[in-house]
C-alpha cells in the first residue's frame, strides 16, 4: 500500500485523477485498486469522444520551415515524430486510424492549413523508444487558411486549446471547435 498525498495527479488510461483527500493506493498484478472517499475525474478531451466508433479531432502544429503541409502532400504521407511534451506524448497515444487532424502551422504563418488523418496508431519513435509516433497522411488543402487571430476573434472558439494552451504542439479539437474551422475557411 502506498499513501496518497493530500492532492496528487495520476494519470490512468488517458484521464486525470486528481486525489483531494488522503487516501491508499495498492497496486496488484500491474493494475491500480484504490481506497478512497471520493475521485474528482478531469476530462482533458483526449479519451474517444462520446462515442467508441465516433473519429477525435486533433491539430498538429509544424513548423514550416522544417516540415509544410506541402512537403506533406508531396510525400503523402508521413510519421509524426519529435513531441516531446508529455501532454502532447498523451494526445499521440489517444490517437486512433481514422481520426481527423489539423496541420497547423506555428512560426511566421501561424495557420490552420490543411487536413490530415490518422494511417497508423501510436508506436515507438525509431529514434527513441520512450516517445511514441504516429502516421498520417494529407487528406485535402483548406480551401483558405484560418489564421490564429481568427481563430482568436471568434468568440464560440474562445475555450479552444489552441487559445487556451497555444503552445501545445498537439491537442484535441472538439467537433464543434472542428465544423468551426471548417466553416471559416470556406468564407472569403
Amino acid at each position: 500500500m502506498r499513501k496518497v498525498r493530500k492532492t496528487e495527479v495520476l494519470s490512468l488510461s488517458g484521464l486525470c485523477v486528481v486525489f483531494n483527500f488522503e487516501g491508499l493506493c495498492e497496486k496488484l498484478n500491474s493494475t491500480f485498486f484504490l481506497k478512497l472517499d471520493k475521485v474528482e475525474l478531469i476530462d482533458f478531451n483526449i479519451s474517444r469522444q462520446k462515442s467508441k466508433n465516433k473519429m477525435a479531432n486533433w491539430l498538429m502544429k509544424t513548423e514550416p520551415g522544417t516540415y509544410s503541409w506541402d512537403d506533406l502532400v508531396k510525400d503523402k504521407k508521413t510519421v509524426w515524430d519529435g513531441v516531446r511534451n508529455f501532454q502532447a506524448r498523451n494526445n499521440i497515444k489517444a490517437m486512433k486510424k481514422g481520426d481527423q487532424v489539423f496541420i497547423y502551422h506555428s512560426g511566421d504563418g501561424k495557420e490552420v492549413i490543411g487536413i490530415a488523418k490518422i494511417t497508423k496508431e501510436h508506436f515507438p519513435d525509431p529514434k527513441d523508444k520512450d516517445w511514441p509516433v504516429v502516421e498520417i497522411a494529407a487528406v485535402r488543402k483548406l480551401k483558405r487558411p484560418v489564421t490564429l487571430a481568427e481563430v482568436k476573434a471568434t468568440k464560440k472558439l474562445a475555450n479552444m486549446v489552441l487559445v487556451k494552451s497555444s503552445r501545445l504542439s498537439v491537442q484535441p479539437v472538439k467537433e464543434s471547435e472542428f465544423d468551426a474551422l471548417i466553416e471559416m475557411s470556406e468564407k472569403k
